[in-house]
């Protein structure tokens, strides 16, 4: 499975099939899974907002 995709799936089912496989434990690997999407959105999020943050800065400092 790849592209986008497999972009957004994978970590969430990587993480859920490990941490399972270590304890055992539906309930616990489902949160390690869901925590570990939910920080790689915010994180992808964070880096979207600063590159055109930084962007924008460069067209004012361009045009000032």
């Amino acid at each position: 499975m790849g592209g986008l995709v497999g972009i957004f799936v994978m970590p969430l089912v990587g993480a859920f099939i490990g941490e399972f496989w270590a304890k055992r434990d539906y309930l616990h690997a489902g949160r390690v899974g869901m925590a570990t999407w939910i920080g790689m959105v915010v994180g992808t999020a964070v880096k979207v907002a600063l590159a055109f943050t930084m962007l924008g800065l460069m067209i004012i400092m361009y045009f000032v």
